[in-house]
């Protein structure tokens, strides 16, 4: 896979959030995953995937980072004006790329149809008391997933921009896939703690692009 496509990739499967605005009682702080990689891989490809993804929750607002030997790549969605911005750090490369609302919407309608079955076993995940749930995905790739998810953070539907967004927890176990790659991500950490509002902001240096200009650059 082309070193291109796979930061495509990696950058649109992470699981956006999609918050509301935020309440006394809502989290505010981070949750930190492992990230393993299902499946045989090369060596190149392997190093090109983070070991770790961050998500950090504030108000309306949520940041996702991931980090790997060849940069890095962070998400920041803000669902009062339903802008997700996509920043990219790869071999000195600082790119911005804008989603407006009209691409989260269309790539909403474009997401396979999914059906989500509920389940009575549950685990312990980071702290957290989890339920299960079986999703199943249908369309030209079908494919069966089990998540886990808790109740126990409080967050206003987190799951509304992913194939997720029947699921109405945040997800502390859960698989992915960003074409030959399947990745799991298990929640190792959650941290309650106050959040700056300038994480949420562009930082200096990044060419910013909207997604149709960073499409076209990758020839697609």
């Amino acid at each position: 896979m082309k070193l291109n496509v796979l930061i495509l990739s990696l950058a649109l499967i992470i699981n956006f959030n999609n918050l509301s605005a935020q309440k006394s009682t809502d989290f505010q702080g981070t949750v930190t995953y492992n990230v393993a990689v299902e499946g045989e891989l090369d060596a190149m490809t392997k190093a090109q995937i983070p070991t770790e993804m961050t998500q950090t929750y504030k108000g309306n607002k949520v940041r996702t980072e991931q980090k790997s030997s060849m940069g890095s790549t962070i998400i920041i969605t803000d669902n009062e004006t339903k802008i997700t911005t996509i920043l990219l750090d790869m071999m000195g490369n600082k790119m911005a790329i804008t989603q407006t609302k009209e691409d989260a919407d269309k790539a909403l309608q474009e997401m396979p149809e999914v059906k989500v079955t509920n389940s009575e076993e549950t685990k312990t995940i980071a702290g957290y008391n989890c339920k299960k749930a079986t999703v199943e995905m249908t369309g030209e790739e079908k494919s069966v997933l089990d998540v886990y998810y808790t109740n126990e953070i409080i967050v206003n539907n987190p799951n509304s921009l992913s194939f997720f967004k029947d699921i109405k927890g945040v997800l502390l176990e859960y698989t992915q896939s960003a074409g030959e790659i399947k990745m799991k991500f298990t929640a190792k950490k959650v941290k309650k703690a106050k959040v700056k509002k300038s994480i949420y902001k562009i930082p200096e240096g990044y060419q910013q692009l909207t997604q149709e200009q960073f499409r076209s650059m990758l020839g697609q």
